[in-house]
């Protein structure tokens, strides 16, 4: 019984670990998103007042032109891209692991622990529905790419995410 139970003991700590680097990707891949979507309106926003002032002010029709064009050009890639609606998928996927982490940790320090009368096999049924439920939320979440994992990677590694 007591190597079920170290077993499940060391696919818990696999799964937690594999949630927490999934988990801050997200939030990594939320936090450019939202970067994105700020600097990307803000350059339009300031393209835009240029364009109007230029053609109010009789600048160069240059200048109204450059200015008219950036803010449209980088509207469009708002629009079309839409870095803050994929921020926002981030972050719910983020915020869906973290709370399936929390319930994994819970399984994992209470009913796993060596005094617990809770049948073992009811633990290995909760960790098959968490690795479902996992399965789940990263169908549902926007792909990661290596950047948002390095990122989440190096504060994993700096120890700024500590249990």
């Amino acid at each position: 019984m007591d190597d079920l139970r170290q077993s499940l003991q060391a696919e818990a700590d696999h799964m937690l670990s594999d949630l927490l680097y999934t988990e801050k990707s997200h939030f990594a891949a939320a936090e450019r998103g939202q970067r994105s979507h700020l600097v990307f309106g803000g350059i339009a926003a300031v393209s835009a007042a240029i364009a109007a002032a230029s053609v109010i002010g009789q600048w160069s029709p240059v200048v109204a032109a450059v200015a008219a064009l950036v803010a449209s050009a980088l509207s469009a890639v708002l629009t079309l891209v839409n870095p803050q609606e994929s921020a926002q998928k981030h972050l719910d996927a983020g915020r869906d692991l973290a709370a399936l982490k929390v319930e994994l940790r819970q399984v994992r320090n209470l009913d796993l622990a060596a005094d617990s009368t809770l049948d073992l096999a009811d633990v290995r049924r909760n960790l098959g529905e968490f690795a479902n439920r996992k399965s789940e939320i990263d169908r549902a979440a926007p792909g990661l790419g290596e950047r948002s994992f390095r990122k989440a990677s190096t504060k994993i590694d700096q120890g700024n995410f500590a249990p």
